[in-house]
């Protein structure tokens, strides 16, 4: 039984396909098993997939197009490692990726989930691909608590989980309204039976296409974000998922403009920001100016306009 399952989701991902299966199958950690689950692909994906001779390689192709998070599921089905890590079609991992993760978890009974660091990739004018910036989330579980209350700070295909906290809190969402976006979802529930971290280290490489679901799906993304992140920050507060300023908050700290309220209540905004803070166990005073104040002027910003 290997240790870790790294579970990749296919549809129509040609293009990309064999460099993400290569950066699993050529890492420095090699006690694992990559399942592969071809979600009714119509182009040469499941064809890739099938040529691979490497008995590490599950592959499953499903009968018919589940989607993302049904896709997931299926994959974690198959597994059977102590811990499951993530890769993307269009991603691909560093060559220490899976050792440093396996290593930080058998040294962190408590974590149940750890992400990295990852460099966001562009195509450039000449059909290059080229970094254009670098995701950089917070590694501790108290900051990475206060920014789960508005927004997800994980790299989704950089995440490798401990398989029991997984199944505490249930796998992928299987309802049509919870599974946009799913991973946001998945974190807020899984954080609630173990701590979180990131490994403060660029150990993923994530292609921004046009063609992808942050981007073709960005409008019905952002009102999952919103509806995730009032649930969150409305039980931090004891207050209600609808609470106007709750979800004045998650909204404004999304990008969402037009929201404009009196100067009373952007005091009680602001307010509440800080009592959210305080409410997470373990919150350092230190990372206040930052984690606090930074979020606190968007507000202010926002109400200036």
């Amino acid at each position: 039984m290997p240790r870790v399952s790294v579970v990749l989701p296919v549809f129509n991902g040609a293009e990309y396909l064999q460099q993400a299966i290569d950066s699993i199958l050529s890492q420095s950690f090699q006690d694992l098993e990559l399942i592969a689950v071809d979600d009714a692909s119509t182009d040469a994906s499941l064809e890739i997939l099938s040529q691979i001779d490497d008995s590490r390689l599950l592959l499953h192709s499903n009968p018919m197009n589940l989607g993302l998070p049904g896709t997931l599921n299926v994959g974690i089905q198959l597994a059977s490692g102590e811990y499951l890590a993530r890769q993307d079609q269009d991603d691909y991992s560093a060559l220490d990726r899976i050792k440093k993760q396996v290593a930080f978890l058998d040294g962190l009974p408590n974590v149940g989930m750890v992400g990295t660091w990852a460099t966001i990739l562009r195509m450039g004018d000449d059909g290059a691909w080229i970094p254009s910036g670098t995701h950089r989330h917070p590694g501790s579980d108290p900051l990475l608590r206060f920014r789960m209350l508005w927004n997800s700070p994980f790299v989704h295909s950089s995440m490798m989980m401990r398989r029991s906290v997984l199944d505490a809190a249930g796998g992928y969402a299987q309802a049509a309204e919870r599974q946009c976006p799913e991973d946001y979802e998945l974190w807020s529930r899984m954080a609630r039976h173990a701590d979180v971290a990131n490994l403060p280290e660029v150990l993923q490489f994530y292609r921004q296409s046009p063609g992808g679901m942050s981007q073709t799906q960005r409008d019905r993304i952002l009102q999952g974000v919103i509806a995730i992140g009032s649930e969150n920050l409305g039980a931090a507060l004891g207050l209600g998922v609808t609470d106007p300023d709750v979800v004045a908050i998650v909204s404004i700290l999304n990008g969402v403009r037009g929201l404009h309220g009196s100067p009373r209540t952007l005091l009680r905004q602001l307010n509440l920001l800080s009592a959210a803070a305080r409410s997470i166990d373990r919150f350092p005073l230190a990372a206040h100016p930052q984690e606090i104040w930074l979020p606190k002027l968007r507000l202010i910003a926002h109400s200036a306009f």
